[in-house]
């Protein structure tokens, strides 16, 4: 019978510590086993997340008035498997925009004399989803109400980013009404009631799948395809009068690292020098 390890370096007196490869066959095969179980789990955990250098545009679309674009160029955290990302990190802060859109613009309209617009971005976290739009968002279980809702099938990207900041409504020349945009990119409804008026903002999440208007409907699209622009779209319901409902779109493009330019540069220059020997 054989003796375990432990023994026979008790029976030679010698206190060197016990190795698992030292032991028997059997301790061995189990050691191997445990091993591989290891490597395997550790290959098939998720990918840390990396920082991405990535152009990000930020664009706010409120009814017919002149798009809202702002670009800026900064690390974002990513994960990404199987050719898509998984998730994504945007820290708070890094879009700021303040617009005042010109009077000549609320000529026509009755209520309003102008709109100014002020906001900054809050942390934005998007993960792939698994049971599809969040609840209280989903375009195909609440049909017609709200007025925003969202199409997010299972493995769409999405999350919240939401706005810190405010819409100044000009009523008339004569004042100022302050609406919130924190529901934008969020989801919920900001009501602001001024004399027998009213301005509702409707908002809901971020995704890459389908954000819907339902009155009047309008749709817009995301996408994601990693190493290729991801595009995160959110639906905006702005009832006063006038409707200044619309989208906010996030596109977010990696920047080429140095290394990888400095490499397709190289590589022009010798197409175009190969071209020149063919033509001699």
């Amino acid at each position: 019978m054989e003796r375990s390890p432990a023994r026979r370096a008790e029976a030679s007196g010698t206190s060197r510590p016990y190795l698992p490869w030292q032991g028997t066959a059997s301790t061995r095969r189990r050691t191997k086993g445990w091993l591989a179980f290891a490597v395997g789990a550790i290959a098939l955990a998720a990918p840390p997340a990396r920082a991405t250098l990535m152009n990000l545009t930020y664009a706010l679309q409120m009814g017919a008035l002149p798009p809202i674009v702002t670009t800026v160029t900064v690390n974002v955290a990513t994960v990404s498997m199987a050719g898509r990302y998984t998730q994504v990190s945007i820290p708070a802060g890094v879009i700021a925009v303040g617009v005042v859109f010109p009077t000549s613009l609320f000529t026509p309209m009755p209520l309003l004399s102008g709109l100014t617009v002020v906001f900054s971005n809050q942390a934005g976290l998007f993960k792939t989803a698994m049971g599809g739009a969040p609840s209280g968002f989903d375009c195909a279980a609440l049909g017609a109400a709200p007025d925003v809702c969202i199409e997010d099938g299972p493995g769409n990207l999405g999350g919240t980013m939401p706005l810190g900041g405010t819409a100044f409504l000009n009523v008339l020349g004569l004042f100022n009404v302050a609406v919130p945009l924190s529901v934008i990119g969020k989801g919920g409804t900001t009501t602001v009631i001024f004399g027998a008026h009213q301005a509702r903002l409707q908002g809901a999440p971020w995704t890459e799948g389908t954000a819907q208007i339902t009155a009047p409907n309008f749709v817009t699209t995301g996408t994601n395809v990693f190493p290729a622009p991801l595009r995160l779209v959110t639906p905006i319901s702005m009832v006063v009068n006038p409707d200044f409902s619309g989208f906010a779109t996030l596109t977010l493009t990696p920047v080429p690292e140095p290394g990888v330019g400095l490499l397709l540069v190289a590589l022009a220059a010798l197409a175009a020098r190969e071209g020149v020997k063919r033509r001699r």
